[in-house]
């Protein structure tokens, strides 16, 4: 496990835009471009905001995660959202439960109280993945995403830090 620099920008957009294109795993619409991920990458790093590697033996980024404000405002100073994506041909080898493992700890020790998920409604894979990690359903917001013209729920997912 290692930080991002921005030298890993073009891997964390690969993994991204794959993402993106094959899924729902990602609300967004459109691939990003790699100046975007640069520009998303330097908020975090400099907010001092978490994104952590997954790298193969040959530094093959496998995948990521992070967290970052839930929303704006001090009343939610102490709850955070993350997110884990991992490289398609990485998946199913417990790479996402290093990452998200590593994500709540961190989160812990930095003094935050709640981590929050926002999942694609019909990614029961996801949803399994979050609930055999201590996150529970507490909202489910139907049909406020629109991607390739069709509806998707909204399932927030959360868990209580210590």
């Amino acid at each position: 496990m290692s930080t991002a620099t921005l030298e890993d920008a073009a891997a964390i957009c690969a993994i991204q835009n794959s993402i993106i294109a094959k899924s729902n795993a990602s609300f967004k619409q459109r691939p990003r471009t790699l100046a975007e991920v640069e520009v998303w990458l330097s908020q975090r790093l400099e907010g001092g905001w978490p994104i952590l590697l997954a790298k193969a033996e040959d530094g093959h980024v496998l995948g990521y995660g992070t967290f970052a404000p839930f929303r704006e405002g001090s009343a939610f100073s102490r709850t955070v959202e993350h997110m884990v994506q991992v490289n398609e041909s990485a998946r199913g080898q417990g790479i996402g439960s290093m990452l998200l493992d590593a994500l709540i700890a961190k989160a812990e020790l930095d003094g935050h109280h709640v981590m929050i998920g926002t999942i694609d409604g019909g990614n029961e894979v996801s949803l399994t993945f979050h609930s055999k990690h201590g996150f529970a359903e507490t909202g489910r917001l139907p049909g406020v995403a629109i991607k390739d013209g069709e509806p998707i729920d909204m399932v927030i997912m959360q868990r209580k830090l210590s």
